[in-house]
């Protein structure tokens, strides 16, 4: 399980990363189209990493289902 969580704030902290980056280097694309695909890999990607914390939070022996 905590390679999945590790894996997904990875994949969410390199999404950002990488824009801001660029954005500060002055290389982002600012078509409409562009921004727009940013905020929803932006949502797609906060969602699975919310829904790894939670599947781990329910899944683990801490948390009984009882």
């Amino acid at each position: 399980m905590r390679q999945n969580k590790i894996a997904a704030l990875g994949l969410l902290v390199t999404h950002v990363l990488i824009n801001a980056v660029a954005t500060i280097m002055g290389s982002v694309n600012t078509h409409p189209v562009a921004i727009v695909m940013f905020f929803v890999f932006m949502y797609v990607f906060l969602m699975g990493t919310k829904g790894t914390f939670s599947f781990y939070k329910l899944t683990h022996p801490e948390y009984p289902t009882n």
